[in-house]
């Protein structure tokens, strides 16, 4: 009878149970594949760029909802943009613009007389505030004309200049009405579903209130007032942001402080409306 050790010697060396070429060849075939928990770690991706996954898909969702109402309001339907915006994803959305027109907006629907003083002022108080301007014109005429040929000329170019200024930002940058993008918004007078950003009445307040402030400081300052009051109404009827009428009165300052220097500029070196020379009188020989 052979022993163990010549059976094993007679089979073929693949089938050997201990061999060692073939232990080499798996241990080989072992190190070249990952395991399962290797690759999934591998392709994990880092910390950082999970945190900035869900921003990256919310900013790019906003943008969709945003192109989409923008082809809507060009078709002037405000139920065609209802139905491409998100409820949910404004009601999440807490920004300072959005708080501070809660702010204000929440007080509209709540007492009939304020609602009443708040639809005054943000359809008919702009025509005070250019009111206070020309009275204050006119009464200058008396006084001093250069003045108020002066401050005539910078108002019509600072209303100008920022109301087109105004035109060639809605070309570029479109904002929706908040009675359109904020379900919870009070709307209390009716308006277009057109773009909002920025606000043509704080333009032209924010212009003829800052050419009446330099022209007449002493009773510039309820122009002023006045154009506050206006954007604070056009918040508080629903039709605005905050940051639409921000920035009508600041694009509207502006101007009426360059207009007002172009002028000056003007009047300074063609001499235009310069007073004429008193006439000298000549005095013949006593006789």
């Amino acid at each position: 009878m052979r022993s163990s050790h010549n059976l094993t010697c007679l089979l073929p060396r693949a089938a050997w149970p201990f061999s060692k070429s073939r232990t080499r060849r798996k241990a080989k075939a072992g190190a070249a594949a990952p395991t399962p928990q290797r690759e999934g770690r591998r392709s994990a991706p880092p910390q950082g760029e999970r945190a900035l996954a869900p921003r990256r898909k919310a900013k790019a969702a906003a943008a969709a909802r945003r192109r989409k109402a923008k082809a809507a309001a060009a078709a002037q339907d405000p139920n065609a943009i209802l139905g491409y915006l998100d409820d949910q994803h404004a009601r999440e959305k807490n920004t300072v613009n959005e708080s501070l027109l809660d702010a204000i907006n929440g007080f509209a629907g709540r007492w009939d007389l304020l609602d009443s003083v708040g639809r005054f002022c943000a359809n008919d108080l702009i025509y005070i505030v250019l009111g206070i301007l020309l009275l204050l014109g006119l009464r200058e005429l008396f006084v001093d004309r250069q003045l108020a040929v002066r401050a005539a000329l910078a108002a019509v170019i600072a209303i100008g200049a920022s109301l087109l200024i105004g035109v060639i930002i809605g070309h570029f940058w479109f904002e929706a009405r908040p009675f359109i993008t904020h379900p919870d918004t009070v709307r209390l007078i009716p308006h277009s579903a057109d773009n909002a950003f920025p606000s043509d009445h704080a333009l032209v307040a924010g212009a003829a209130a800052t050419v009446g402030v330099i022209a007449w400081p002493r009773w510039g300052w309820l122009a002023v007032v006045g154009a506050i009051l206006l954007c604070l109404a056009r918040v508080f009827v629903g039709i605005h942001y905050p940051g639409d009428v921000l920035a009508g009165l600041a694009i509207g300052a502006v101007c009426a402080i360059l207009a007002w220097w172009g002028v000056s500029q003007l009047i300074l070196r063609t001499g235009f409306l310069a007073p004429p020379p008193s006439p000298t009188t000549v005095k013949g020989p006593v006789t």
